[in-house]
């Protein structure tokens, strides 16, 4: 470790939560158009206090070391209850029918059954990213879409398989609804 590492930076796990709930709370009052910053309800004794759902295309490093490992203390101590989503469960499910009405009403069931304070889509490109804003805004849930790369501009140098995955008109279509219709896009590197 750097001998100045602690003074360069935060490292409290509680104040950089703090932070990071400031940075979200500041950019919801920011939101075009506004959206208010949920009032915090007291959680019935069997419910943890904030509820967060991830919606992933599968549980990807990102996911888990962006989000999962960090916030394992809050989820361990039932401050804080998480769901992941992902395209994976969904394509377990249905297969080729991924795109169909049940496929959609059971995609639906699983974020109204949750009932999540807020929706995290890290780097999600698959199907439903329209079905998952509408029902956002429709049940005032801030839905925040993470993103690490430019996955609108994926290069050839990746390898051809993962690049024209990538690639799909469908994929690009999922991240770029996300990126405009989310109450925050969280871009980072």
């Amino acid at each position: 470790m750097h001998p100045g590492f602690a003074q360069e930076y935060e490292i409290d796990p509680d104040e950089i939560y703090r932070r990071f709930t400031k940075l979200l709370n500041g950019a919801l009052e920011r939101a075009t158009p506004p959206m208010a910053i949920p009032k915090p309800v007291k959680a019935a004794p069997d419910l943890p206090a904030k509820r967060v759902l991830f919606l992933a295309n599968d549980l990807i490093p990102t996911l888990q070391l962006s989000f999962l490992k960090p916030l394992l203390p809050y989820f361990s101590d039932r401050r804080m209850a998480h769901m992941v989503l992902t395209e994976k469960a969904l394509n377990d499910a249905f297969g080729k029918d991924r795109h169909s009405a049940d496929a959609v009403a059971w995609f639906s069931k699983q974020i109204r059954d949750f009932r999540p304070d807020v929706i995290v889509a890290c780097r999600y490109s698959g199907p439903h990213a329209r079905v998952a804003l509408r029902l956002a805004r429709k049940l005032s849930i801030p839905l925040v879409y993470h993103i690490d790369d430019d996955l609108l501009n994926i290069p050839p140098e990746i390898g051809e398989a993962k690049h024209k995955a990538h690639n799909k008109p469908a994929r690009l279509e999922a991240v770029s609804t996300l990126l405009t219709g989310a109450t925050l896009a969280y871009c980072s590197t």
